[in-house]
């Protein structure tokens, strides 16, 4: 009977030891959680602004390659319409240098016959 109460004796001691510890591991938890919890959230709220600023670059990323593309398409008319304008002078210049070599021939040829005329 002794060694049966001594027995009983221990594993109650055992029991309220692992009781204890149990409350401990629990009292622990109840106060952990939150913070847990607590961090759990700022990360998960960290992703969310993380994929917010993906979508935001990729929707900036979109409008720059837009407003690129606009930008090009206004430059090529830009510089077609110049090309043009510059073809257009240079053709007039053209077609002055050739009315100023015409004069400048007919000149020549007068002063020639002038030439010719004062020789005789």
């Amino acid at each position: 009977v002794v060694s049966s109460v001594t027995t009983t004796e221990k594993t109650v001691a055992r029991c309220e030891k692992e009781l204890a510890i149990f409350k401990q591991v629990q009292e622990d938890s109840s106060r952990s959680f939150p913070v847990a919890f607590n961090r759990v959230q700022m990360a998960a709220n960290q992703l969310m602004t993380v994929l917010e600023w993906t979508d935001t670059a990729g929707i900036l990323q979109l409008e720059f390659q837009r407003r690129k593309t606009r930008a090009l398409k206004d430059l090529r008319a830009d510089i077609v319409e110049r090309l043009g304008s510059a073809a257009y002078t240079l053709g007039d210049l053209k077609d002055q240098l050739w009315m100023w070599a015409g004069r400048t021939r007919v000149a020549q040829t007068k002063a020639e016959a002038t030439r010719v005329v004062v020789i005789d």
